[in-house]
């Protein structure tokens, strides 16, 4: 798609910024033409970009930009720390401000012994699915993973999650089950 629009992946995000920044904008690319053209709706506020991810270079890209950062859903706070103190540090280097999006896998009820049990099933499927495309499929070699800036990847982090059970993974602080004030007592312990 880059190619035939005559740009490449950093081009794209650019011309992106800049159809979301200006009320009309124009583009003469190699395959495409687009004159005098809009955004509809347009953002009448300043916009927030978001980025996901697990490499540092991730953190470092969007603590270079002034962009918030959206914790991957499947870890502890432990197992991001460094990436987060990355990312915080280069904050202060670019002069940026840390806005760290938390994204985490809970169940709520009013009984904690019913949230577990209701949990199990649910929480065990959540945590399988997002590692089945490491542990049910022919990973690329791990070399070409870290050469790609995708060494989380080939860690083998995702098989050993994959391989907890359900306690394990309440006890270590995957995911939150429990009642409300447990899972409050949870974010505060994290903030």
């Amino acid at each position: 798609m880059y190619a035939k629009a005559g740009l490449d992946a950093k081009g794209i995000v650019k011309k992106v910024f800049e159809a979301l920044g200006k009320e009309r904008f124009s583009w003469q690319g190699k395959y495409f033409q687009v004159d005098d053209t809009h955004v509809v709706p347009f953002p009448k506020e300043k916009f927030r970009v978001t980025l996901g991810g697990t490499s540092d270079r991730t953190y470092e890209l969007a603590a270079k930009n002034g962009w918030s950062v959206a914790v991957p859903p499947l870890l502890p706070y432990v197992a991001l720390q460094n990436q987060l103190d990355l990312y915080r540090a280069k904050c202060a280097e670019y002069g940026t401000q840390p806005d760290i999006v938390w994204i985490h896998a809970c169940h709520l009820d009013e009984d904690r012994a019913t949230a577990l049990r209701e949990a199990r099933d649910w929480i065990i499927g959540f945590i399988r699915g997002n590692c089945s495309p490491l542990t049910e499929y022919q990973a690329p070699p791990a070399a070409d993973l870290l050469k790609a800036d995708y060494g989380f990847y080939a860690a083998g982090i995702m098989e050993q999650l994959n391989a907890l059970s359900f306690e394990q993974l309440v006890k270590d602080d995957y995911v939150w089950v429990g009642t409300p004030d447990d899972v409050i007592a949870r974010i505060e312990q994290t903030r």
